[in-house]
């Protein structure tokens, strides 16, 4: 078996279902999250593209709300002291939340911890959601 790199064109062309054009809007919105220094949730209408690689018909438009995972200061200022000391200790939660994910064994704090703050995100998320439920667009 070989290595080696895929073209980046080649694995967008297997990949893809958005139009490339709603990237910028898409990386706006996460950069004003994250210098708002809150959850990451964007919400964009977008046109889902024909990918028969992935099974996608396309030729509809799609309401999508992208929830990140992050650190908002916000849901870490909540903590309580034992929690925050914890999570700056090194070990398996130094680089939480941005844990690979290819790692298979969770120990039950990390699991805890993610849990809990992929949680807070979505309720902090609610109101894209209902948006997205009643069909309309969340700024």
């Amino acid at each position: 078996m070989g290595s080696g790199t895929i073209d980046a064109g080649v694995f967008n062309a297997h990949v893809q279902v958005f139009e490339l054009s709603k990237w910028a809007e898409l990386v706006a919105g996460v950069a004003k999250c994250a210098a708002d220094k809150a959850c990451i949730v964007v919400s964009l209408h977008l046109r889902v593209l024909e990918n028969k690689a992935q099974g996608v018909q396309g030729g509809f438009d799609a309401h999508v709300v992208f929830v990140f995972n992050s650190m908002p200061e916000a849901w870490l200022a909540a903590l309580p002291q034992q929690t925050k000391d914890a999570l700056s200790m090194s070990g398996g939660l130094k680089d939480f939340p941005y844990i690979s994910t290819t790692k298979l064994d969770y120990d039950p704090d990390l699991a805890s911890y993610l849990s809990q703050l992929s949680s807070w995100n979505m309720l902090q998320a609610l109101p894209a959601v209902h948006s997205l439920l009643k069909g309309g667009v969340y700024a």
